[in-house]
């Protein structure tokens, strides 16, 4: 392969391993490979950007090989485009891989052969490896869009130094006009106006509208393949834009036919350009920025109180329906769980974003063979991952008060009985006494109100006024510290690891763990809900010699923290 390559990477490295191979099979003579640096909110990116980067230990054919290992995190749009101009710095063209865009073999001479045969072409800018039709009916090998694909594409140093990171044609009303008659679309327009707007802005973390932006406004064409030879494996909660699982745009790689139809006829092709469309009608920029105006006057005018009841009420009039659904993402693959997947925290648990960063965290930590308490254990996503997560030799006990919720969590493990026999479930609350308590309840699941509930003597998110309003009400539920355990459930097996989501109990639930932090010292991932909770369960525990650190904090200022024993 005589076209250089550049691959870009960051912290994947299974899925740069499975790229890797097929450039491997390739083997270019010149082979360029950048990745950005790890972030200083992951713990985790350190070791992952370290895994990646060993990928050029696998280079054993006779190659140029030329790195570019940022040492911080530049993020998606500086990351991206100085890994692109380095490579152009080097060559006059050449063929860019992501570390999620698997070619097939037929992509490496179909991109020489465009690239050799458009060179000299000012009008076509882009060579892509993607196409959106399945079922393409293309009489050609390929034919022009005015948007193209950047999943797997080549290009030209000639065009890449036109490109302007700081999209400055846009700040131009007449550009825009322009821009906006190229498409010749208003769906397009709408949904595209939005996307360019947040780049320029700065509000969109990526490289690539810049770039289409200007191509709209020079009328330059990209080629598209007539048969899709890039297959993306970068859906998910990694990925920085396409988190959800399913997508119309998840499409095997098949091989092209050679020798190639050449297009005589280098025009934009209407119809596959209209297979780009959003799939559902997008509100025009003055509609958006009207609802945003809205909303923030309401934030200024209505008191905070009423506010937050008003955008309650009105977010749950949706009507749920649940139904089984099945997870496609690892250690989750093939775990099947009853859930309405339009909801909030459900889209969360499809796309592998629910909780993420613990689940980051414990493989860090290794989990193999553990023993596990999760406290708060709603409908069993956390307890499902955890009997992943520890193999045949561990196990996992799940506590969850809430009767509807502990029904779906044996609902779940009736589904899934591999895991089933790994997971012990309780139907009580953990506090710092034996006996029962007050308990504020609700069993809205799927709108998420059932993850609210809290024991008296808890200091919840909210006043408890506002839990009225939304439909909370008391009962009486049982508790039991955990250093009873054994005496009153027959639990002999000590945690390795204690998870505390229990709204603001979770230093009553300390309390009543006290026994079993000294001796077995186990690692403690908690939820914290108020400035209070804060201050009484970091106190208590630097009392038994465990050091805390937060983990996480959520856009409402909920924080979850890790403890550790300083003591070994």
């Amino acid at each position: 392969m005589k076209t250089p390559i550049l691959f870009i990477t960051f912290n994947r490295p299974e899925q740069t391993d499975r790229v890797f191979a097929e450039i491997r099979k390739a083997r270019p003579e010149k082979l360029f490979i950048a990745a950005d640096g790890p972030r200083n909110n992951r713990p985790g990116d350190i070791e992952k950007c370290a895994k990646t980067r060993k990928i050029i230990e696998k280079v054993d054919w006779p190659c140029n090989l030329k790195t570019l290992f940022q040492d911080k995190n530049l993020g998606c749009k500086i990351g991206a485009t100085t890994a692109i101009s380095w490579f152009f710095d080097h060559v006059e063209e050449g063929i860019i891989l992501e570390d999620d865009c698997i070619p097939d073999q037929s992509f490496f001479p179909f991109c020489a052969e465009m690239l050799n045969h458009f060179k000299n072409e000012e009008k076509v800018v882009m060579i892509c490896g993607y196409n959106i039709n399945e079922n393409s009916e293309i009489p050609y090998s390929y034919t022009f869009s005015r948007y193209g694909h950047l999943w797997g594409w080549a290009s030209w140093r000639r065009v890449w130094k036109q490109y302007d990171v700081t999209m400055k044609v846009w700040k131009s009303k007449e550009n825009r006009r322009k821009i906006k008659k190229a498409m010749g679309d208003r769906q397009h327009w709408n949904y595209r106006q939005w996307l360019y707007n947040e780049t320029y802005h700065g509000r969109k973390d990526t490289w690539d509208y810049q770039w289409e932006s200007y191509r709209l406004l020079h009328n330059q064409l990209s080629i598209i393949p007539a048969t899709n030879m890039i297959e993306n494996i970068g859906f998910g909660a990694d990925a920085t834009h396409t988190k959800q699982k399913d997508s119309h745009l998840l499409i095997k790689r098949r091989v092209i036919a050679f020798p190639l139809v050449h297009n005589p006829n280098i025009i934009a092709d209407d119809n596959y350009d209209r297979l780009l469309r959003p799939p559902n009608k997008a509100p025009s920029m003055w509609i958006r920025n009207l609802k945003e105006t809205t909303k923030t006057s309401a934030k200024d005018i209505v008191p905070p109180f009423l506010y937050r009841t008003i955008r309650w009420i009105l977010l749950h009039q949706k009507k749920f329906k649940p139904r089984w659904n099945t997870l496609q993402y690892k250690p989750m693959e093939g775990i099947q769980m009853y859930f309405d997947p339009s909801g909030s925290w459900q889209k969360k648990m499809l796309e592998s974003s629910y909780d993420k960063f613990l689940f980051d965290r414990l493989c860090d930590i290794g989990a193999s063979n553990k023993v596990i308490y999760d406290i708060g254990a709603h409908v069993g996503y956390h307890s499902l991952y955890f009997a992943r997560m520890v193999g045949e030799g561990g196990k996992i006990f799940a506590f969850e008060p809430n009767n509807n919720n502990f029904d779906r969590i044996k609902l779940n493990l009736n589904h899934n009985k591999d895991l089933e026999k790994r997971i012990g479930i309780f139907n009580i609350a953990i506090s710092d006494e034996y006996g029962t308590a007050e308990f504020n309840i609700n069993n809205d699941i799927e709108g998420g109100r059932s993850s609210g509930n809290f024991i008296g003597g808890a200091h919840p998110f909210w006043s408890r006024d506002i839990y009225k309003i939304k439909g909370f009400v008391k009962t009486r539920v049982k508790t039991i510290p955990i250093d009873m355990f054994r005496e009153h459930l027959g639990i002999d097996s000590s945690p390795d690891i204690i998870k505390l989501d229990i709204e603001g109990a979770e230093y009553l639930a300390l309390k009543g763990a006290k026994n079993t932090l000294l001796s077995k010292r186990p690692i403690i991932f908690m939820e914290i809900h108020s400035m209070q909770s804060m201050f009484e369960v970091i106190t208590f525990l630097t009392s038994l010699s465990y050091s805390s650190r937060i983990i996480h904090v959520e856009d409402n200022g909920i924080c979850y923290i890790e403890a550790q024993s300083q003591k070994l």
